[in-house]
């Protein structure tokens, strides 16, 4: 792949930009993960061994939200970077698949989450 010189300098404000995007993805990433962990401490705290649907949602919910979380830094990682070209290229486009999928996929970790509370 042939690398282009770019005096990125002149597009100092948008790589800023792009940069605090990226860092605000990652760090909704950390706390999606946290998640998991929230999950598993407050079902190992309170309620020990319980019921057997409790555990296979507490159990889907830990998977899933490391799984999203790790699914959010890729897309970061890969916005960043095409950002970054589109910056230097003087273009731009707008991000909607990667917004609509980490979207659903949240939507899929609040309503697991909802389902943890409701069923404990």
């Amino acid at each position: 792949m042939k690398q282009e010189n770019v005096d990125e300098s002149k597009y100092i404000q948008q790589h800023l930009a792009n940069e605090r995007t990226y860092l605000a993805w990652i760090r909704t990433s950390i706390s999606v993960v946290g998640m998991a962990f929230l999950a598993v401490s407050l079902y190992v705290n309170f309620f020990g061994v319980g019921s057997i649907i409790r555990e296979n949602v507490t159990v889907i919910m830990m998977i899933a939200s490391i799984s999203i979380g790790v699914l959010m830094i890729f897309f970061a990682t890969f916005n960043y970077m095409k950002k970054r070209k589109d910056i230097n290229s003087g273009s731009f486009r707008s991000a909607s698949t990667s917004v609509v999928v980490i979207s659903m996929a949240l939507i899929f970790l609040i309503l697991l989450l909802g389902l943890y509370f409701f069923t404990t």
